[in-house]
């Protein structure tokens, strides 16, 4: 399929910067963003299916304070890889997929009081929260050193069947959320919720509504 390339760099200059990026072609949409600076809005939507944000090798990266960043991918296949940096605090990722066979990488490099939403709707999808403990064969976004600083809050919404959500954390006052059957009309079968909480005065949250799902949670 013919692909659609948008390559972004943002470095941020002034008080507050918008951006917003629409692909809605019939072609596959590749984007690139690498951004620094503060009080910067993003926002991407990818219709259409086998679209990409950066890749595992080179994750788009978020720094900066008070970052808003969301991305709406729908269709099957799409990839998104999204770092966020050491010096990315209070800030809030969302992120909304709706199709199947979909893959989600979001790495938090010591980043602090940050919020990252994760949201999907379909089947086979793949979700990762700076880890690596479900034995992908992916390589997850990069994440050198793990959810180190407090004040983080990472939850995961998956409605649909076989999925897999990966959340490996340390670091302290962290609350680390996935439900299962997020929509209550569609029960939600055969998924793997692997949670590693390697902090201090964290707390896990899991709401499953389903059946022959499997969760692993390791709490040290």
């Amino acid at each position: 399929m013919p692909r659609e390339h948008v390559k972004m760099r943002i470095l941020r200059t002034i008080s507050t910067l918008v951006v917003a990026i629409v692909c809605s072609s019939s072609f596959a949409n590749d984007v690139y963003i690498e951004q620094a600076g503060d009080s910067t809005d993003i926002d991407i939507i990818q219709k259409n299916g086998t679209n990409t944000l950066n890749d595992s090798t080179d994750a788009a990266t978020i720094s900066g304070d008070s970052i808003t960043f969301s991305l709406t991918q729908d269709g099957n296949l799409n990839n998104a890889d999204v770092e966020i940096e050491n010096s990315a605090t209070s800030s809030d990722v969302d992120i909304d997929v709706a199709g199947g066979s979909n893959e989600t990488n979001v790495g938090i490099d010591g980043a602090s009081s940050t919020t990252v939403d994760i949201d999907v709707t379909g089947d086979s999808n793949w979700v990762s929260v700076c880890g690596g403990n479900d034995g992908a064969t992916v390589a997850a976004a990069e994440c050198t050193t793990g959810i180190t600083d407090g004040s983080t809050s990472n939850t995961a919404n998956i409605t649909g069947d076989s999925n897999k959500v990966n959340i490996e954390a340390t670091g302290a006052s962290q609350t680390n959320s996935v439900t299962i059957g997020a929509d209550s009309l569609d029960i939600s079968d055969n998924n793997t919720v692997n949670i590693s909480n390697d902090v201090t005065g964290g707390d896990v949250v899991i709401d499953m509504d389903g059946q022959d799902n499997t969760v692993d949670v390791t709490v040290e």
